[in-house]
């Protein structure tokens, strides 16, 4: 468990720093918030085909206009996988505007 709520707070860093909206999450769960209901699906597809496969989430499932990406950290995940992923998040939500 010690390992698995490091990797979240290390995953957790490296949005932060690239100013990546989070919602509240007490899970290893991490929510990103895209409020893109057009579009993150989209995100999605650019985000996966760079190599990372991230859960989008849209209406009726949440709210309208709280679409999201639902991301999964495990305590297998490396600093180098993480690494590598929030790059490629933070890249693709750039392009789309969501993050500076």
């Amino acid at each position: 468990r010690e390992k698995l709520w490091a990797t979240v707070a290390y995953m957790q860093k490296l949005l932060g720093v690239a100013e990546i909206p989070m919602g509240d999450s007490t899970s290893h769960v991490i929510p990103i918030m895209v409020r893109d209901d057009a579009r993150v699906f989209q995100m999605g597809e650019e985000i996966f085909r760079e190599g990372v496969f991230i859960n989008p989430v849209k209406y009726p499932a949440v709210g309208k206009h709280k679409s999201r990406f639902r991301m999964s950290i495990s305590a297998a995940h490396t600093e180098e996988e993480l690494d590598r992923g929030a790059d490629i998040i933070i890249k693709v939500l750039q392009r789309y505007g969501v993050c500076p």
